[in-house]
C-alpha cells in the first residue's frame, strides 16, 4: 500500500525504537519502496536528529538533554540556517582543524559534518560536540568553562586558555548584529570574549548569519568584517548591505530556495556572471562538479549563480530561462536529459549566452568531459585485442 512520505518516516522510527538496529533493505522490504527512497528518508530524519546513519541501515540518535531556549532558537528560520549550514559544511575538508561557536546555525552545520572523516574539532556547543562526536573518526575538543544550560554552550572565563597554543584551518561562527563599521556582534558577553579568541586562532573565518542578524546591532563586537574570509548568509538581505560587505573585501554566498549565488568581493572591474546547472545537487558526484567549479570561480574573481536540475529535462529548461533573466555571460550545463538539449541551446542562442555542457554533449556546447563514444571505441578495441590474444577470439558472454 503506499504512503506518503511522513507516514514513512514514522513508520521506519517506530521500527527502530522496537528493533534498535534494522537494514535498508528490510525497511524497503517492510514499506514496500525502492532501497533508493528509504536512504533518502534515512537522510532526512539523519539532517535532523533523529536517526544515524550506519553501514547498511540506521540506529536511533542518542537523545540529548536541550534547553527550552536553545531548541527555540534552533527553529528559527530553520529552513534558511539549514541551507547555510549545508554549503558552510562543504568548506570542510576531511581532516581539516575546525573552531565552531554555539550558535544554532553551527547545530544544524553539525548534521552536514558528521561523515567528514579524520577531523579535529573545537567549540564551545555542547549540542554540535555531541552529534559531531557521532563519528568515532571525528576528535572533538570541548573548550571547558561555565557551562550555561540555556544556550547549551561553555563560557569564559576558564574557557579562554583551552584555545591556547592553538592554529586551526577556519573557524565558522555566527552572530546577532553587525555594528555600523561591520564588527560582527553579539548581545552576550561570554559569547563575545571566546569568539574573539576563536576568530584569533584560525587562518580563515567564515561568518554563518542569516538575514535577519543584518540592520541590527549587538551588545559588543568579537571580529571585524576585514578579518572574515566569506560570508554566507541567506537571500533577506538588502543590496546595499551586500554591496557594503563586498566593498570591505568579503566573499559572499547568498543561499536561496531556489539557487545559490556566489558574489566576489568588489574590484572595480567588470565581473564575468556565470549560471551553472548542476546534475543533481545531492548526488556525490555533482557534489564534487560544483565545489570544484565554487573553488575555480572564487580564484578568478567570478560571480556564480548556481541551480540544481534534479535530473530533470524541465527544470533544466526553467533554469536556463531563470539564467536568462539574470543576464548571466555564459552558462554551464550539467543536464542528463538529452531530449532538452536542443531547446536549452536554442533559448541560450536567442538570448546570445554561450554555454558548456559538463560530461554530456548538448549540441551547439562546448563540452568538458571525456568523450564518451571515443572513450567507448577504444575500451571496446583493447579487449577485441585482449580476447583474441589471450582466448583466441572466443567468448561465452559479452557484458556492455
Amino acid at each position: 500500500m503506499a504512503r506518503n512520505t511522513s507516514a514513512r518516516r514514522k513508520i521506519i522510527l517506530e521500527t527502530l525504537r522496537a528493533e534498535g538496529f534494522c537494514s535498508v533493505a528490510v525497511l524497503a522490504k517492510h514499506l514496500d519502496v525502492s532501497e533508493v527512497t528509504v536512504r533518502t528518508d534515512l537522510t532526512a530524519l539523519e539532517e535532523h536528529g533523529e536517526v544515524t546513519r550506519i553501514h547498511g541501515g540506521a540506529v536511533l540518535s542518542p537523545v540529548q538533554p536541550r534547553s527550552k531556549r536553545f531548541d527555540e532558537q534552533s527553529r528559527l528560520n530553520e529552513d534558511k540556517k539549514r541551507r547555510i549550514a549545508r554549503y558552510a559544511a562543504e568548506l570542510v575538508d576531511d581532516y581539516d582543524s575546525i573552531i565552531l561557536d554555539a550558535s544554532t546555525t553551527v547545530y544544524h552545520m553539525a548534521d552536514y559534518l558528521r561523515n567528514h572523516q579524520g577531523l579535529t574539532v573545537f567549540t564551545n556547543g555542547i549540542e554540535a560536540a555531541f552529534r559531531l562526536a557521532s563519528n568515532p573518526s571525528t576528535k572533538v575538543f570541548l573548550t571547558g568553562g561555565l557551562l550555561r544550560l540555556e544556550t547549551a554552550s561553555l563560557g569564559a572565563p576558564l574557557g579562554m586558555g583551552t584555545l591556547s597554543g592553538i592554529h586551526a584551518n577556519k573557524a565558522f561562527v555566527s552572530g546577532t548584529g553587525w555594528s555600523l563599521d561591520l564588527d560582527l556582534m553579539d548581545d552576550d558577553l561570554f559569547e563575545v570574549q571566546i569568539k574573539r579568541d576563536m576568530c584569533e586562532r584560525v587562518e580563515s573565518v567564515i561568518a554563518i548569519v542569516d538575514s535577519t542578524k543584518f540592520g541590527r546591532q549587538g551588545l559588543a563586537s568579537f571580529v571585524n568584517v576585514r578579518d572574515i574570509a566569506q560570508v554566507i548568509t541567506d537571500d533577506g538581505v538588502s543590496e546595499s548591505q551586500m554591496l557594503l560587505l563586498r566593498e570591505a573585501g568579503v566573499h559572499i554566498m547568498i543561499c536561496k530556495d531556489h539557487s545559490t549565488q556566489v558574489l566576489e568581493a568588489a574590484s572595480g572591474d567588470e565581473t564575468i556572471r556565470i549560471g551553472f546547472a548542476n546534475q543533481d545537487d545531492a548526488a556525490p558526484f555533482s557534489t564534487l562538479v560544483r565545489q570544484g567549479l565554487v573553488r575555480a570561480a572564487a580564484a578568478k574573481k567570478v560571480d556564480l549563480l548556481m541551480t540544481d536540475n534534479r535530473e530533470d529535462g524541465r527544470t533544466a529548461l526553467a533554469n536556463v530561462e531563470y539564467f536568462i533573466d539574470q543576464g548571466v555571460d555564459l552558462v554551464v550545463e550539467f543536464n542528463t536529459d538529452a531530449r532538452f538539449g536542443p531547446l536549452i541551446m536554442e533559448k541560450l542562442n536567442s538570448a546570445s549566452i554561450p554555454a558548456i555542457a559538463v560530461d554530456i554533449a548538448i549540441p551547439g556546447a562546448t563540452v568538458v568531459g571525456v568523450d564518451n563514444y571515443k572513450a567507448g571505441r577504444m575500451a571496446g578495441t583493447l579487449l577485441g585485442m585482449y580476447v583474441q590474444k589471450a582466448w583466441g577470439g572466443v567468448v561465452d558472454k559479452v557484458l556492455s
